[in-house]
């Protein structure tokens, strides 16, 4: 390709969307999937995602079965989820137009729901890529949109008919039922979360980072309790493209991450410049909890990390390398990250090390990036080779 990459966005999505049979209307389901974008706001589009095929409705709606398909398999599925697009002001929650209404009952429903849907005109391709939000079929504006009854559990409705529960206190409670950041990210997004008088449409970048930010926050409350990391681990993985290093140790909860765009990578096309490298970190005994400069990525590896922890009932210093290299040729959304940790934290292989020295050689073992490039740059790094802890005078 003359941009340098190996396939092109742009031509593959249209290779996909080719296949599709576009018309005016639409007799499907909704897996549920819900959009609401960000551009003008407070007037927002929004409106659910709708399929014809009811046998991949139910994947359509779980990144977590996604980490076994390649690129081009998330683009071909993905783009034949038609958007239903419709306009409303972000005030509106809480006194839904019909169509909000509408998209309201689809996006509180725990299973795919039937959904039709007629546009004002056929529905034209999305040929933009984005790294927050998976990628999706043509767009048209509705006008008539019909759902079928959704299935919500009860604890749900407590939640959303409460007349004084704060969002933050209600993604906390559907946490910890079990329900997926997913399916709360939906809720939080067409405002069904929160005071009534205050509710607000959420777009759904700003939901799913305020989703992963609010759980991570609450998880790091349970993890200052706990007593640190025995031993220092290094764990591995990957998914297209996209290579992961996680280094837990003993010391206190904190968390860094370390992005890495290398030369003719997506967000770094230029095959002659150097690597991009960005950090941010926190200690969370002391952190005051500011918006990331590495943007919803940041939260989104935050979030499986504490899991991972809370799971083993351990603190730890986390130091996250992400090094995207020039084979993730098209971003396919932050559920990669998340979905990438978690699978790797459930197949729990990880090597453990007493000494930093062994685990850093472990760390950098497949990464293109100097280790001098990325370290000198790692202020929790830096805090771990330089403090004297207690134990070592012991």
């Amino acid at each position: 390709m003359l941009c340098g990459r190996s396939k092109c966005p742009i031509l593959e999505r249209f290779k996909h969307l080719k296949k599709l049979r576009v018309r005016k209307s639409i007799s499907g389901f909704s897996p549920p999937r819900i959009l609401v974008g960000s551009k003008l706001w407070p007037d927002v589009v929004v409106g659910p995602l709708v399929t014809e095929k009811s046998d991949l409705a139910s994947k359509y709606a779980d990144p977590s079965t996604w980490t076994n398909l390649s690129i081009d398999g998330i683009v071909g599925m993905l783009s034949s989820l038609f958007r239903s697009t419709f306009r409303v002001n972000v005030k509106r929650a809480s006194r839904p137009t019909k169509f909000l209404e509408i998209t309201q009952e689809i996006a509180i429903s725990s299973r795919s729901i039937d959904v039709d849907v007629e546009f004002e005109k056929v529905p034209k391709p999305v040929l933009k890529f984005d790294g927050i939000l998976a990628p999706m079929g043509p767009s048209g504006r509705v006008r008539k949109l019909e759902a079928g009854n959704p299935k919500v559990p009860s604890y749900v409705y407590e939640v959303v008919d409460s007349n004084d529960l704060k969002a933050e206190k209600g993604i906390w409670m559907l946490y910890q039922r079990g329900e997926s950041t997913y399916y709360i990210t939906r809720l939080l997004s067409v405002g069904l979360l929160g005071i009534p008088k205050n509710r607000l449409l959420v777009p759904t970048r700003w939901s799913l980072t305020a989703v992963d930010a609010v759980v991570s926050r609450k998880l790091a409350t349970k993890l200052l309790r706990y007593p640190e990391i025995p031993e220092i681990r290094v764990f591995k993985g990957a998914y297209a493209g996209n290579k992961y290093r996680i280094l837990l140790a003993p010391g206190p909860l904190a968390y860094e991450l370390v992005e890495i765009w290398l030369p003719g990578s997506i967000w770094n096309p230029e095959v002659e410049a150097g690597a991009w490298i960005g950090t941010d970190y926190e200690y969370e005994y002391w952190s005051v909890h500011k918006f990331s400069e590495l943007g919803g990525g940041y939260y989104a590896m935050k979030l499986p990390i504490y899991e991972y922890l809370t799971s083993e009932r351990r603190r730890a210093t986390v130091i996250a390398i992400r090094e995207v290299t020039p084979d993730y040729w098209a971003p396919v959304g932050s559920w990669q990250m998340r979905e990438t940790l978690r699978k790797m934290f459930r197949e729990g292989k990880y090597e453990k090390f007493s000494e930093m020295k062994e685990a850093l050689k472990s760390l950098q073992e497949g990464l293109v990036t100097p280790f001098h490039k990325w370290a000198e740059k790692s202020a929790l790094l830096r805090d771990l080779l330089q403090q004297k802890r207690l134990t070592e005078f012991m």
